[in-house]
Formats: C-alpha cells, sequence, structure tokens
C-alpha cells in the first residue's frame, strides 16, 4: 500500500442544498493539466471544525482533479495561547494539528481507490502533500524590516493632518480604518501576507524539484547526458485559509458565467467586500501568482503610486488590506488578460481559537459593497427553507433552520464522528454571543 510523505520543513528562498453556479469551466480547459490546493494562516479550531469542512467541501469535490496540497501554518509552541484582539477573544491554538490533514487526505484518497480497483478504473495517485511553518522568532527575523517600515514611514508633507505623531500621519498603516488598531494590525496584515507568500514559494519549490526530476528519468535522443530544467506548471490553484469552516461546496475548476472573453476564470467570493474579499481565491497558476506573490512588491509601486495600471492609493488607506488588493492585485491580474469572477455562492465562515463561529460573514449586511448571498441573508433561508432566529439556537425542535442548517450539517458530521459509542446521533447545541468589539458589531455561535 502506497503511503504518502509528510515533510515539515523550512525552505529556502442533510439539509436542502443550495443552487449550484452553472456552468462550469469547459473540459477543454479542464483535462490535461494539474492542480493544486494551498492553505495558510493560523490553524484556529482546525481540529475541530476547519478539518471536517475541508474534507466535505474541499477535498472531496475536488477529488477526481488529483490535486497536490501545500501548506504554511504558524506554530504557537506547547503554549499555543492567542491573545484577545480584533481575531476575537483568543483562546488556544494546537499548532500540530494541521498534519491530521495528511491523513484525512490519505483515507479518502485510499477509499476512492478501494472503491476502483477494476481494470477500468485505474487508481488514482496519493497527491503530494507538503508542510511548512514559521514561530513567531523565525517570521520576526524574515520580516522585521518591512513591519518596521510600515509601522513608521510617514506621508508626504502635503498628506498631513489629523497626525499621528509630530503632526504627521502614517503613510502605510490605514488610519481611517477604525477597526485597525496601530500597530498590532500592521504587523497581522504582514503575517497573513507571509504566509501566503510562503506557501507558495513552497509549491514553487517541489514543482521544480518534482519537473527536473521527471525530465531527467527520461531518456533524451539527442544526449544522455543533457538535463532540461523546464519547470512544470500547475494549471489550475487554490489559497484557502487555515481558518474557516466552509459551509458551501467549493469546485476549483467552477466559474460562475458561460462567457469566457478573457483567460478563463479566476474566482473569489462575493461576501464581506471591503471593498473586495481577500480571504480567498482559485484560478489559473498565473493569475493566482500574482495574488500570492506580489504582495510586499506592489505595495510599494501602490503607496507611491509609481503604477499608472493601478487605482491611485488613498491616504490613510494604503495598507487595508481588502483596498490594496482591489487597487492593486486585482488590476494587475485584470491587466494580464485574466478575469475575476466573484461567486455569490460561495460561504465559508472565520472560526476563532476559542471555538467561536463568526456565523454572519456571508450576510450582505456585513458587507459595504452589496456582497453575499444573491438576495441577501433573506433569500439564503428561504432556500433552506427556514429563517435565522435571534434567539438562542439548538437542533431540538423548530429553532434548527434557515442559515443554521448549513452550519449543523456539519457541526452534526463532525459530532457523530466523534461519538465513540455509535448507539445514538449527538445533539447539537449552540447559542449566540456578541463580540465585546469598540466599534464592530459581531455576533458568534457558540457549539456543543
Amino acid at each position: 500500500m502506497s503511503t504518502t510523505t509528510v515533510e515539515k520543513e523550512e525552505v529556502q528562498l442533510s439539509q436542502p442544498e443550495l443552487p449550484l453556479p452553472l456552468p462550469l469551466v469547459p473540459s477543454s480547459v479542464r483535462n490535461g493539466g494539474s492542480c493544486a490546493i494551498l492553505l495558510f494562516g493560523l490553524p484556529r479550531s482546525f481540529q475541530q471544525y476547519v478539518l471536517p469542512s475541508i474534507r466535505e467541501n474541499i477535498i472531496r469535490p475536488n477529488l477526481h482533479y488529483n490535486c497536490d496540497y501545500y501548506i504554511h501554518y504558524y506554530d504557537l509552541g506547547l503554549d499555543g495561547k492567542e491573545a484577545a484582539g480584533r481575531s476575537g477573544r483568543g483562546g488556544i491554538i494546537n499548532s500540530n494539528d494541521i498534519y491530521l490533514l495528511n491523513q484525512t487526505i490519505y483515507n479518502i484518497y485510499n477509499d476512492k481507490n478501494i472503491d476502483n480497483n477494476t481494470p477500468r478504473m485505474p487508481k488514482m495517485r496519493m497527491p503530494i502533500i507538503k508542510f511548512i511553518s514559521d514561530t513567531n522568532e523565525t517570521f520576526w527575523n524574515k520580516r522585521s524590516k518591512e513591519i518596521m517600515k510600515y509601522r513608521t514611514t510617514k506621508e508626504d508633507d502635503h498628506n498631513n493632518g489629523n497626525g499621528k505623531e509630530d503632526g504627521n500621519n502614517y503613510k502605510y498603516f490605514p488610519y481611517k480604518e477604525l477597526t485597525y488598531v496601530y500597530p498590532k494590525t500592521i504587523d497581522n496584515i504582514v503575517k497573513q501576507w507571509h504566509s501566503i507568500h510562503s506557501v507558495w514559494k513552497l509549491m514553487e519549490h517541489y514543482n521544480t524539484l518534482n519537473s527536473n526530476t521527471e525530465d531527467t528519468e527520461k531518456e533524451d535522443t539527442e544526449s544522455t547526458t543533457k538535463k532540461k530544467t523546464k519547470k512544470k506548471k500547475y494549471r489550475r490553484i487554490a489559497m484557502i485559509r487555515n481558518d474557516v469552516m466552509y459551509i458551501t461546496t467549493i469546485d476549483i475548476y467552477e466559474i460562475p458565467k458561460l462567457e469566457l472573453n478573457t483567460i478563463p476564470g479566476t474566482v473569489i467570493p462575493n461576501f464581506a467586500k471591503y471593498p473586495v474579499n481577500d480571504r480567498f481565491i482559485y484560478g489559473p497558476y498565473d493569475c493566482v501568482k500574482i495574488w500570492a506573490s506580489q504582495r510586499f512588491t506592489q505595495i510599494e509601486e501602490y503607496a507611491n503610486n509609481n503604477n499608472p495600471l493601478h487605482s491611485p492609493s488613498i491616504p490613510g488607506m494604503v495598507m487595508h488590506s481588502e483596498t490594496f488588493l482591489n487597487a492593486s492585485i486585482l488590476q494587475s491580474s485584470s491587466n494580464n488578460y485574466y478575469e475575476i469572477r466573484e461567486d455569490r455562492f460561495i460561504c465559508f465562515l472565520r472560526v476563532r481559537a476559542d471555538g467561536a463561529i463568526w456565523y454572519e460573514d456571508c450576510d450582505p449586511k456585513k458587507s459595504d459593497y452589496d456582497g453575499g448571498y444573491p438576495g441577501g441573508i433573506g433569500q439564503f433561508n428561504t432556500i433552506t427553507k427556514g429563517s435565522i432566529v435571534e434567539q438562542d439556537v439548538n437542533n431540538n425542535g423548530d429553532t434548527n433552520t434557515g442559515y443554521i442548517n448549513k452550519i449543523y450539517s456539519l457541526l452534526e458530521v463532525i459530532a457523530n464522528n466523534n461519538n465513540q459509542t455509535g448507539t445514538a446521533n449527538t445533539k447539537i447545541k449552540c447559542r449566540r454571543r456578541r463580540l465585546k468589539d469598540p466599534v464592530r458589531l459581531i455576533y458568534e455561535l457558540i457549539c456543543k
């Protein structure tokens, strides 16, 4: 029986279903290529919520594409404590839970190969799975120069006003965004960018090695000593977070519309648009490469208005993550003829270190730019044959309705998989609470 090798190393360098967006990417685009799914960020509540949702709504729907997996995460050590802040009340993060992903992928592929064990159905190859991590110390060793620049650089004199120090505003810090806290939010943005960039480098590193190895194993008719070094490219890449609960099924080759006027669709979510969603992307290799690997270079061009293809930077919003992404990174993709599509049927929810679920993430009322489910949360509830309730929510009666249904469909899978007795279905009880935040109105779902 073949197994998947997992390496931890530092590389240099049942509820009613939602309607599915149709049609899919044409088969001519899907066939003959390869794909990779990249995960990044802190693995908050990974074993409890994230992994089961990845299993059901990411791995299984994309199984027939035989994608490889690359993961970057932050290792908080044995203590694993995350302080309270903009990401919730804090809690314990068991960083090593991320490695449970390896066995989950292996089990799914192994079961599929057992089912397909016929001459007409060849076995699927086991995917590549690679991990890389940073501690807080290694992160600061790598990014302290950028962080100090983003923390301390001041605006030009003509942009002064409402200053932070000596009458000057900070150039990079988004002081107009009231929910951002100086300097912690800057540090956290860099952490996210670093994780995204690191997992991209990890994928590139092994992609190159694997390509060279495959090429050198082939006989060259002109010279047996000549080695080919052409890099193999994955044709389709998805970038997903380590700390969200995926509520809807995601097919990384699916696009919201039929018309393909440019290079086939790159997809981002339609909810949490400030002015765009910066939490997720999938699409062609070269387009996702811009999203994943050019933030640290493009932020300089954007801040100094050095790229005529970018939208002008807004003083006080330069390093606002979604604004920068919309004005710079996505503009670069569009200017390279890659079409960006927003998929209104994608929904995933952030989960926090203490097990809280930010269950309103897909609500269009939480988006500045009319994002979220088409027709709003009311239409979402109608399709799922119910409505969200204001009081405590549980699944012991008529209150298990609406938007909560999709969450419960995953929570009950999790609970029953953990139920060792096998005698009865485990009941899920959840209550709603408000996050203590001076600016934002956020409700969490706490479940047992």
